[in-house]
């Protein structure tokens, strides 16, 4: 029985359940049970990796992720023992988000290994998980305008829709369906009205709209170009029905075109001008500690390269550029070995997790969705092609 279960639906089961708390059921002792059994499963995997390397570790993606899950255990480890809650915030949590963010990388990249996640089970997870962002968004919009006492707010959930981009390629043979969530998540992402998630999601949905155009045979061409057609009338006209009818929304295009950077231009200008201040060849080389940017700024960076070197040192910026590095160069001979709309799927997914890094918390703040694409394409990077699933390497455009 244990061995028809996929273990795989299991856990991405057990995510929806701890996204949806307090929509679905309380929040409470579930809520926590059910993260700290993820935490513990991806975090097994990750010492078998660990403890094992040269049976289990050939993806260079997954060694430089290691070294970013090393550097952040040792500083939350160190923060948990000495460190003092900053701004309400507990030591721990330091910790638990940078391993939320990057030990599933490594249990997808063990399904995947073992036959649990495929094509078929993404293609399958992103209506799910579109339902769920929906539900996250209305619930999240419930808060905020509960604290705030305004029916328009900015919504963070318009970030998760963002990573939901990359598994569109996986509809290349269902254009109409691809179409349709295209819509549904570009709709989501403008209501939110994060720019820099609607500036990523619209160069992640060009990517996608330009393959299809580019790789498709001349029959699809022509359906391709009336449904790219249609999406780009329709943000068009969503935006026009916006700044006529929102003022928030005319407030926010305001603050865009002026140059305002809601307050991160102070956050940068505290941290840069106590980097640059410093004395300490310690704190150049490692950094203040977790959570340092809180004690600075009194703030996060909102830019995970400035958040890394007040925490980590300019060692850690190195750790980080090396995870990028391998990511990115990974992602790019990837059109070698897989189909053309795979491989523009690792580049865009490569694209909005950089991206994010300079608008936002991206690392630290991997979405499931995030880490099961870069688990999946981290281990295919490592197979020979005619080890790979067939329909991941077939150009089904052409």
């Amino acid at each position: 029985m244990l061995k028809r279960i996929n273990q795989c639906d299991v856990y991405v089961g057990m995510w929806c359940i701890y996204m949806l708390q307090g929509i679905l059921y309380p929040r409470g002792i579930i809520n926590q049970v059910v993260q700290l059994t993820m935490l513990l499963w991806s975090m097994a995997v990750v010492l078998k990796y660990i403890i094992r390397p040269s049976v289990y570790l050939h993806s260079p993606i997954l060694k430089t992720t290691i070294l970013l899950i090393v550097m952040y255990m040792i500083y939350g480890g160190i923060h948990i023992m000495f460190g003092d809650a900053i701004m309400m915030r507990d030591q721990y949590l330091y910790l638990q988000a940078s391993l939320n963010s990057l030990a599933p990388v490594f249990l997808f990249y063990d399904f995947t290994m073992n036959g649990k996640l495929t094509s078929e089970r993404i293609r399958i997870y992103l209506p799910i998980l579109i339902i769920t962002c929906i539900l996250l968004y209305y619930e999240n919009a419930r808060q905020f305008s509960l604290l705030t006492n305004q029916e328009e707010v900015t919504n963070n959930i318009g970030y998760m829709f963002i990573t939901l981009i990359p598994f569109l390629f996986f509809y290349s043979r269902k254009p109409i369906l691809q179409y349709v969530f295209i819509g549904i998540i570009l709709l989501y992402v403008f209501m939110g009205m994060k720019r820099g998630a609607i500036l990523i999601g619209i160069l992640a949905t060009m990517i996608l709209l330009y393959s299809n155009l580019k790789n498709s045979s001349r029959r699809m061409k022509i359906l391709f170009v009336i449904l790219t057609t249609v999406i780009v009338v329709g943000v068009s006209k969503y935006i026009d029905y916006m700044m006529d009818n929102s003022a928030y929304f005319m407030a926010r295009y305001e603050q865009t075109v002026e140059g305002d950077a809601s307050g991160r231009d102070i956050i940068y200008e505290k941290l840069w001008n106590t980097l640059l201040s410093e004395t300490s060849p310690f704190y150049f080389y490692f950094g203040r500690g977790a959570d340092s940017t809180l004690k600075v700024a009194g703030n996060y960076a909102h830019q995970d390269w400035l958040e890394t070197f007040c925490n980590n040192g300019l060692i850690g910026v190195l750790i980080l550029f090396s995870f990028f590095y391998t990511f990115g160069k990974n992602a790019w001979r990837s059109r070698r070995s897989f189909s053309v709309m795979l491989s523009y799927s690792f580049i865009t997914l490569f694209i909005v997790i950089f991206c994010k890094t300079l608008f936002s918390m991206s690392v630290q703040d991997l979405k499931l969705s995030e880490s099961m694409m870069l688990g999946y394409f981290a281990f295919w990077m490592t197979q020979p092609s005619e080890e790979t699933e067939e329909e991941l390497f077939s150009d089904s455009l052409l």
